[in-house]
């Protein structure tokens, strides 16, 4: 019976371990053992084709050997210091086939039985996710530039919109709010020009909203990148320095703050008249707005430019002017500015 018994018990041992071999194939899965302190090594079975070798005697040593140069120092490292303090360890790394590299991930534990101690470790090939993982962050790198690119594209198609309201109807429209203005001043003025006056301004503060519109807004980022973001868009061949003294400006502030320099921007564009432009915010007591860069005798802005500039900062209780030069802006907002820049 003792006998029967025993053969029983031998038998599941090996049906239980035939289906470990089993689940441990289909997992891409080996497994190993090292006596302590002795470093006598245990090496199942499916390690030695899951490491592309014939069968044979394993060893940390072999599987040291098959491991990728690049990665060696640090596998060994590892562990030395699991049989020399019995620390656990996991480590991910490449080894080298005949077939090629393929990826592994090792885990390792310390287990006690009375004064003995085994290092146990599992090898399993996760190739194929790693190499998934890859296609993943590649596809998700080419999603990342695709987005960039229409972005880049959707910024120019809006700057190039800007730039044509702003040349066109924008331009249209100061100067004949300009014209107007003179005709009102003059010695009995038509009737109509009272009434137009109003509606001219009013149309063209309405396309400047628009223009504001097509750029990123000072709520993306605060006020020093939209200021940089028109510069690069408006000037794109120029040199635009942007600093800000002081604390971010407040919401109001920043809104007419970045009205302003876009207005100031494209009239310089289209006058060409700065080789280099600086701006500078400065925000105590109040918010002042100060651009620079006017070329050689020409000034900075045109009259209608600078009418435009004026408009927006009227239309905060603002003021703007250039320097007797001609090649310096400065604008004054108030501190207690309202909205609707």
């Amino acid at each position: 019976m003792g006998d029967a018994a025993g053969g029983n018990d031998e038998d599941r041992v090996a049906r239980l371990r035939a289906r470990l071999e089993a689940a441990q194939r289909i997992a891409g899965l080996g497994s190993w053992e090292v006596d302590l302190p002795e470093g006598t090594v245990h090496w199942s079975s499916d390690l030695d084709p899951l490491l592309g070798w014939p069968p044979g005697d394993g060893g940390y040593e072999r599987l040291l050997a098959v491991v990728h140069p690049a990665d060696r120092v640090r596998v060994a490292r590892v562990h030395a210091a699991a049989v020399r303090d019995g620390t656990p360890y996991e480590v991910d790394h490449r080894i080298v086939r005949g077939d090629g590299v393929r990826h592994l991930h090792q885990e390792a534990v310390v287990e006690h039985a009375g004064l003995r101690a085994r290092l146990i470790g599992t090898v399993q090939d996760v190739t194929e996710r790693v190499r998934l993982a890859r296609r993943q962050a590649d596809t998700e790198s080419r999603r990342r530039e695709l987005l960039h690119r229409l972005v880049q594209a959707c910024d120019a198609a809006r700057s190039h919109l800007a730039g044509d309201l702003h040349d066109g109807p924008v331009q249209v429209l100061t100067a004949t709010s300009m014209r107007l203005e003179v005709i009102a001043r003059g010695e009995d003025p038509p009737a109509w020009v009272a009434d137009a006056l109003p509606v001219v301004r009013e149309v063209g503060a309405q396309l400047r909203e628009v223009l504001y519109d097509l750029h990123p807004h000072v709520d993306h980022g605060g006020v020093h990148d939209a200021i940089a973001h028109v510069g690069t868009t408006v000037l794109p061949g120029t040199p635009v320095s942007v600093s800000i003294q002081g604390e971010e400006p407040s919401r109001d502030a920043a809104r007419a703050v970045h009205g302003i320099v876009q207005e100031a921007l494209w009239d310089v564009r289209e006058h060409d008249s700065a080789e280099e432009v600086s701006v500078e915010v400065r925000t105590q007591d109040g918010t002042t707005v100060v651009i620079g860069g006017g070329r050689g005798e020409r000034p900075l802005l045109s009259r209608v430019g600078l009418l435009g500039v004026q408009e927006r900062c009227e239309a905060v209780g603002g003021t703007a002017a250039l320097d007797e030069d001609g090649r310096v802006l400065h604008c004054r907002l108030p501190a207690d500015l309202r909205s609707g820049a």
